[in-house]
């Protein structure tokens, strides 16, 4: 079977800065990637790369085993526009609508997968209204269902934003993941890792422009076991935790702490056996933690295969 996407030895280089440097990777139809960056600048560069919107300066790209013209990756690639391209006056359907003729749709046909996206996004109440007085938390939904007009064989999609309301985040993993069942290659960029992770059967780690690792979403998880140790601790008593190689955040009742060493014993000492809750670091801490610690998972990297530029990302 062809790849859906493949990229060999790209590089992108902006005067005299790598922004993307020799990587190597495919994707098959019916698969997800998980693009998680270090810089968002090296992930939006990788994203138009891959839907041929920015040409590199040294390798080749792939779409389906082709280097489709411009009008035939217009069918082929569906891509989420920006928000600010999009015409606050208009309605969502309106604006979905003009959309599906820009891409080559019939109007009855532009307005039938308008109406059909935004009822499976769970747009329907904001529909008829003028975007610009949409709310914040489901503007960016509006972008994803762009990308689905025409029924491309690949999307690509941006940074997904935390704010989206989680009813409307998992009408977007449940769209994703039937089109993946359906044979559609699906790409995007998620550091905080909530629909990556939902969506891809693979994560690829992308520091200032190289990749240091990629695997499935367990593969990351197990690769830290030993490295990186998670707790929980409760807001209202405890302190956040200091030291080397110890980070720790409130979020919401909880304080969330990430140690480089087992100090289960050292928190139990401080704040009693009660308060502690040790837990498995998510998927995002793991990764944020491993674009911090590029030597760590070097180190673990026979779990991946061979590291850095040039390894390859292929799902099976």
């Amino acid at each position: 079977m062809n790849p859906a996407v493949e990229l060999a030895h790209v590089t992108v280089r902006d005067r005299r800065q790598i922004v993307l440097d020799r990587i190597s990777l495919s994707l098959d139809s019916g698969h997800g990637l998980a693009i998680v960056a270090s810089n968002a600048r090296n992930a939006t560069a990788l994203l138009r790369v891959m839907a041929r919107l920015q040409r590199p300066t040294v390798g080749h790209v792939r779409l389906m085993a082709q280097e489709p013209s411009r009008a035939r990756r217009r069918g082929l690639v569906g891509i989420a526009p920006s928000l600010e391209d999009l015409d606050d006056e208009k309605s969502g359907a309106g604006i979905l609508t003009e959309l599906g003729r820009l891409k080559g749709l019939r109007r009855h046909r532009a307005e039938a997968e308008a109406g059909h996206w935004l009822a499976a996004l769970g747009l329907e109440g904001t529909a008829s209204r003028p975007f610009g007085s949409w709310p914040s938390s489901t503007r960016s939904v509006l972008s994803v269902a762009a990308a689905l007009l025409g029924r491309p064989r690949i999307v690509i999609l941006g940074t997904v934003p935390e704010d989206i309301e989680p009813a409307h985040r998992g009408h977007v993993v449940s769209c994703l993941c039937e089109l993946k069942a359906q044979g559609v290659a699906i790409v995007l960029a998620d550091r905080d890792c909530s629909i990556g992770g939902a969506v891809c059967d693979r994560v690829a780690l992308l520091r200032e422009g190289t990749l240091i690792g990629r695997g499935s979403p367990e593969e990351i998880r197990q690769s830290a076991r030993g490295l990186l140790y998670a707790y929980a601790l409760p807001a209202d008593r405890c302190a956040l935790p200091e030291g080397d190689g110890i980070t720790a955040k409130r979020k919401g009742e909880e304080v969330l702490v990430l140690a480089e060493e087992d100090i289960t014993q050292a928190l139990i000492d401080q704040y009693g056996d009660d308060a502690v809750i040790q837990r498995e670091p998510t998927l995002q801490e793991t990764c944020m933690w491993m674009l911090e610690h590029p030597q760590q998972v070097a180190a673990r990297s026979r779990l991946w295969g061979e590291p850095s530029s040039g390894s390859q990302i292929t799902t099976s």
